[in-house]
């Protein structure tokens, strides 16, 4: 019954971590979420007037709490007024 338990909670494991796939990739529904994320990131700053230029993998960083962050804005440019709508 031991053996049957630990591999019942293996494959429960196995399952759960399907996040990074075995090539070190997200699986398709994280990286359609940190895409999502990465637009409304865009969104916010193109609504503060700010254009972010060089938006790359390498400019996108996801905190240990998930919290997907775009870095780098060494190329950003500050745009005069602007007023954006609310989506």
């Amino acid at each position: 019954i031991e053996n049957t338990k630990k591999n019942e909670n293996k494959s429960k494991n196995k399952n759960e971590n399907k996040t990074i796939n075995k090539n070190g990739n997200f699986c398709l529904k994280v990286s359609i979420w940190v895409a999502m994320e990465i637009c409304k990131g865009m969104a916010y700053l193109h609504s503060k007037g700010i254009l972010f230029k060089d938006l790359k993998p390498q400019n996108v960083m996801i905190s240990k709490y998930w919290q997907v962050k775009i870095v780098d804005f060494g190329s950003a440019e500050i745009l005069g007024n602007v007023h954006a709508e609310k989506i």
